[in-house]
């Protein structure tokens, strides 16, 4: 979990730094070291790179979010499959059949979603 703190910690210094961009130009302006003309070129590109910075940390805030939930799915289907197994053992060949059955169903299932059927699986086996 540390890389999904370090990411926005490396972004901030960036966002700082157009924040004291922003604030030199209108400063610049106010005491008649730039024209407003100038002023007005600046400011979109200023405004431009803020935005990309933003979209950047929301895009990892939500990978970061996405990682929790999908490790919290991991855990909870763990879960599932130790209490499974300690369950199986008193089942019948014909109970135990019919759950491999759905199991393998649902793999197959999950096999075919984008998420879960390009190797995010691996987590699960163990």
């Amino acid at each position: 979990m540390g890389s999904s703190t370090a990411a926005p910690r490396r972004i901030a210094p960036r966002t700082n730094r157009l924040g004291n961009t922003v604030e030199r130009l209108i400063t610049a302006y106010q005491e008649g070291l730039l024209s407003l003309l100038q002023l007005r070129e600046r400011m979109p590109e200023l405004h431009k790179k803020s935005k990309a910075v933003e979209a950047e940390l929301q895009a990892l805030e939500t990978g970061a979010m996405h990682h929790a939930r999908y490790l919290q799915l991991v855990e909870n289907l763990n879960t599932f499959r130790k209490k499974l197994h300690a369950r199986a053992k008193t089942l019948d060949v014909r109970e135990r059949q019919q759950i491999l059955r759905l199991l393998v169903t649902l793999g197959t299932a999950l096999a075919k979603t984008p998420c879960y059927g390009r190797g995010h699986n691996r987590a699960l086996r163990g």
